[in-house]
């Protein structure tokens, strides 16, 4: 494993793809756990959205 592995454990989606990968390729069914990274990031950008949206809701209007 080299440089791009190593930036690859980092992207959120690559969880989601080796599990459904173990799942149509491998005929297993990976721990839930490995999920856990993703549904993380996913809770983290989702709260950042609500907040920019409670914050700039009243420009929201005037831009569209």
């Amino acid at each position: 494993p080299g440089l791009a592995a190593d930036l690859l454990a980092w992207n959120p989606m690559w969880p989601i793809v080796s599990f459904a990968q173990a799942i149509f390729l491998d005929n297993r069914v990976p721990a839930w756990s490995t999920l856990a990274y993703p549904a993380i990031v996913a809770a983290a950008f989702l709260a950042l959205g609500f907040v920019a949206f409670r914050r700039l809701s009243g420009e929201i209007v005037d831009e569209l």
